[in-house]
């Protein structure tokens, strides 16, 4: 694979990637839960389990799509088709998108008291969310594919630190009021915008399946 295709998988992947993370859902109700009740170092504490959840998911994607393809090309073409189903059922989610209702999703979660309570929270949050599993799996079937087992690693590892950078900026932003009465009205804009483009990688998807 040459610097131009792998600079244009890169893209791909940075761009479905960041769309999903800040796509309203599990992991930002607890992070924003986590940030406003209590101490940063608590939150940002969540916010490294849930990167490191994201190393998980990554490692799993990858044994799995190597025994899958080695194993079926059919049923390779099969996980393509439902990836696909995915990214457009995500995107047609994302689209319609209302604004994020911060305080009431805030007020329905647990606390947390403790940096490793606060870890385990995000890190579990992030392994029990089955959203993620499907991401994960799809991204490494449908986009990386056959890319040399170390460029994966990095973008795992690429997608692990964005993953804390993004949740970082939602914790300190989310501690200060006015910012996070802004935040929280604008969010769901962002989400529409990353639908756009899931939908449209879905479609993708579809059409290469069956070419």
């Amino acid at each position: 694979m040459n610097d131009i295709s792998l600079f244009s998988q890169f893209w791909n992947i940075a761009v479905l990637h960041i769309g999903v993370v800040m796509w309203p859902g599990p992991n930002l109700t607890l992070v924003a839960k986590n940030s406003v009740t209590l101490q940063l170092r608590f939150a940002l504490y969540c916010t490294l389990g849930i990167a490191i959840g994201t190393i998980a998911h990554v490692s799993l994607a990858l044994v799995g799509v190597s025994g899958i393809v080695a194993a079926s090309p059919v049923m390779y073409r099969v996980l393509q088709v439902i990836g696909a189903g995915y990214l457009i059922y995500v995107g047609t989610k994302a689209i319609r998108a209302m604004p994020y209702r911060l305080e009431e999703e805030v007020g329905a979660a647990k606390q947390t008291r403790t940096a490793h309570g606060a870890f385990r929270e995000g890190f579990t949050n992030q392994m029990t969310n089955p959203k993620s599993y499907f991401f994960f799996f799809t991204l490494f079937t449908q986009v990386v594919g056959e890319t040399p087992v170390g460029i994966k690693v990095l973008y795992g590892l690429w997608m692990a630190t964005i993953t804390f950078l993004w949740f970082a900026f939602v914790t300190v932003t989310l501690s200060n009021p006015l910012v996070k009465k802004r935040f929280s009205a604008s969010i769901h804009y962002v989400a529409r915008a990353a639908g756009v483009f899931l939908i449209g990688f879905g479609i993708w998807i579809l059409r290469s399946a069956f070419r």
